[in-house]
């Protein structure tokens, strides 16, 4: 209650994405998305960053906007057969500085598709830090897994109605610039949207304000919103928003589970599990999103058996497109594993890395 008294003072309008919920309003049918996908094929994948960036800030800001990284290391993933990478937007750096953040997606999709590759991208992520800044971005902590990735939209501009109107810009801005680019695979509404547990996993190095039930389910409206707000658009490449599970019958709650499965035109989903808990994921995920395509979309956690020789098989066989995370080595330091945030790391390398496949050079 509280929420929504705050929102309609500020002249939200509720209702009309609360009816999102219970019907796909203005999405592909599964004609229009089987074709879609029957037309591109199962693909690999990779989530991307470039190794010089820390987090999504220090990928697209002007200043730290590393061109030569980015081409080099889409090279590495195109001669690996990587076709189509999961990109991390964020608003600020649009807010920031809107033609140059648009011109900036522009070049990373003209570097990408030189080397054969299309981009998903996502707009809204609810994992790691609720706070950021915008220039230089603090160092990664050494030996600590994506020390320094942000949330977006950081909590202060998510519990804030009255900057709303600048989320929507930035969405439909993006979409209304790429809505017909075919360098453009799919757009990503929102990552792990009711994540919370990787505040309480950061709390142990870094300050943290804890996410709190009425941000959760603020990030509840904004998935709703974003959902109209790119629809608008009426953008000729599909839809998604990410499920996960941990694959010990722990993951997305249901209210959000029921919004994205009304909404998306195509099922995605993370698991970082073995191949058995994967498969048993996969087959929810089957009657979830009955004939509709299904994308894992994070995957590869080698240290808890979501290995690249187990689950890219199984992806395959099941018709399942696969997206690992990580490709080259860098300062997101995800080759060390989630509890480095607990644990002093003692060794100069794991053995083996947790995420990325490739070394810098």
């Amino acid at each position: 209650m509280k929420t929504a008294l705050i929102f309609l003072m500020a002249g939200v309008d509720l209702q009309g994405t609360s009816a999102m919920r219970f019907n796909r309003a203005g999405s592909w049918d599964v004609l229009r998305v089987q074709r879609w996908y029957s037309q591109r094929g199962w693909f690999v994948g990779v989530n991307f960053i470039p190794s010089s960036a820390v987090n999504q800030l220090e990928m697209w800001q002007a200043a730290t906007f590393d061109e030569h990284t980015i081409d080099r290391e889409l090279g590495f993933a195109a001669n690996i057969g990587i076709s189509v990478v999961r990109v991390f937007l964020h608003d600020m750096a649009y807010i920031a500085d809107p033609p140059g953040f648009l011109g900036r997606v522009d070049r990373f999709l003209s570097l990408a598709d030189k080397h054969g590759i299309s981009a998903m991208l996502v707009f809204f992520d609810g994992c790691w830090s609720p706070r950021a800044q915008l220039g230089t971005q603090p160092a990664p902590l050494e030996k600590v897994h994506n020390s320094r990735w942000l949330q977006s939209p950081t909590q202060g501009m998510l519990g804030d109605p009255a900057q709303w109107r600048q989320l929507e810009t930035y969405v439909k801005a993006v979409v209304g610039r790429f809505h017909q680019d075919a360098r453009v695979h799919s757009w990503d509404l929102y990552n792990e949207a009711d994540q919370k547990a990787l505040e309480k996993t950061i709390s142990q190095r870094l300050p943290v304000s804890f996410s709190q039930e009425h941000h959760i389910q603020l990030r509840l409206l904004l998935l709703q919103y974003s959902f109209a707000w790119v629809r608008s658009s009426m953008p000729q490449q599909p839809l998604t928003a990410c499920e996960w599970d941990d694959g010990h019958g722990f993951g997305m709650e249901p209210r959000f589970r029921e919004l994205i499965r009304s909404n998306v035109d195509f099922g995605s989903f993370h698991i970082y599990g073995t191949a058995e808990q994967t498969r048993l994921v996969i087959d929810q995920m089957r009657k979830a999103y009955p004939q509709r395509p299904l994308m894992l979309t994070e995957y590869m956690a080698r240290c808890v058996g979501s290995t690249i020789n187990e689950i890219l098989p199984l992806a395959h066989n099941q018709g399942v497109a696969a997206i690992s995370w990580g490709l080259v080595q860098g300062k997101t330091n995800t080759i060390w594993p989630w509890w480095s945030w607990t644990y002093n790391m003692a060794e100069q390398e794991p053995n083996p890395w947790f995420h990325d496949l490739l070394r810098p050079n």
